[in-house]
């Protein structure tokens, strides 16, 4: 795939319309993963107390919608943040799109914060998606004892679909996403004037980690943490306030290989078998070839597409559903038909998985609990590699 190249059969494909009927859907399908998770308790995850990765925490979940204005680049972000909750509340809602809104499960809306302080994880999404794109793994992050922050980057999310200048432009402006949100987690840590985003500092001032900040991404937000860590080929610098990484099928042909050689904090990368849009080889070999990190960590799910690191192959089950209007039924079908196809894992199976890699890795090397080492290694239906 040539650099900057839009893939086909991706999330770049995607019809605004398209992407509202998926979401719509997709809420039953979290409420039948979640429902029977414990979302409950009061101590955050230590090396005393080990919960399963793959599973929902301990932890009560809280999720707010922000947003953030760099005035320099003149570009508001919006933001969507899960945090570990002191306790329960009326349940959330997440705004797909202007006027449509589902609810999400076992996640309150805008309940105070667990006391301390804690990691925070950067979520960027893939290209022609959203921040909300990944929600199963930033609640199970959160719930897990994480603060999780995903922006929407402008000019590349859904609503800009078909917009080719922008899929490239913010191969220079997701990067500086991130840097800018940082600067703004540690202005609302410090409790000082913040201008461009009060609600960041009214919502978690006290309760952010700023020495423990790690940044994940899929396909374009798999560049995204890449970038980070390593910088760019526009000559943006690394980050040195960014601690881990974890590259979930990263589009990772835009950076070079000095890029990439240049990272030197804890990496997780992850691949599905079955992904044509960002293959493991090359996209997760050569980073894994190339990335100096003492800490690397590598694991390949077979039968995994590109697709499965997202909410969209969890909706295809519910097609069946007879009280699906068929309307509905005929678009999913005209847009996603073959997205997920028959031989990938089913959600069900694959979304565990996830959760196991990212959690412990973040556990380990971002909060420093190494009791969720042992849910680093190899395990059925991955191929698990380190160094």
């Amino acid at each position: 795939m040539g650099k900057y190249a839009v893939p086909s059969r991706s999330r770049q494909s995607w019809p605004r319309a398209a992407a509202l009927v998926v979401l719509a859907l997709v809420a039953p399908a979290c409420a039948a993963r979640t429902e029977a998770d414990p979302a409950s308790g009061s101590r955050t995850p230590s090396s005393g107390m080990v919960s399963d990765p793959s599973r929902r925490g301990p932890l009560p979940v809280g999720y707010a919608e922000l947003g953030i204005t760099d005035p320099f680049r003149v570009r508001r972000l919006p933001l969507s943040v899960w945090y570990p909750a002191a306790g329960a509340s009326a349940a959330a809602r997440y705004a797909i799109l202007p006027g449509l809104a589902v609810p999400a499960i076992a996640v309150g809306d805008r309940p105070a914060v667990a006391p301390g302080r804690h990691p925070v994880v950067i979520f960027s999404h893939g290209s022609g998606a959203s921040r909300l794109t990944s929600w199963w793994l930033t609640e199970t992050l959160a719930s897990h004892g994480f603060v999780v922050i995903a922006p929407d980057h402008v000019g590349n999310t859904f609503a800009d679909v078909g917009d080719v200048e922008a899929f490239v432009r913010t191969a220079r402006e997701r990067p500086r996403d991130v840097r800018f949100l940082i600067d703004q987690v540690i202005e609302a840590e410090r409790g000082g004037p913040n201008s461009t985003g009060p609600e960041l500092g009214q919502l978690l001032a006290g309760h952010l980690d700023t020495d423990r900040i790690g940044v994940a991404g899929h396909s374009y937000g798999g560049y995204t943490a890449l970038a980070a860590a390593g910088g760019t080929a526009f000559g943006d610098p690394p980050d040195p306030r960014v601690k881990a990484i974890a590259a979930l099928e990263p589009l990772s042909d835009p950076l070079s290989d000095e890029n990439l050689a240049g990272i030197h904090v804890p990496a997780l990368l992850m691949g599905g078998t079955l992904d044509s849009t960002t293959p493991i080889e090359p996209m997760v070999a050569r980073p894994y070839d190339l990335i100096r990190s003492e800490v690397l960590v590598r694991a390949d799910i077979q039968g995994a597409g590109h697709e499965s690191f997202t909410i969209l192959c969890a909706t295809d089950h519910l097609l069946a559903d007879p009280s699906v209007p068929d309307p509905v039924r005929r678009d999913a079908h005209r847009y996603f038909g073959g997205t997920c196809a028959p031989e990938m894992m089913s959600p069900a199976e694959v979304e565990p998985l996830i959760d196991r890699y990212v959690v412990s890795f973040f556990r380990v090397e971002l909060a420093g609990d190494p009791g969720y080492g042992r849910w680093l290694s190899t395990t059925p239906h991955v191929s698990f590699s380190t160094r």
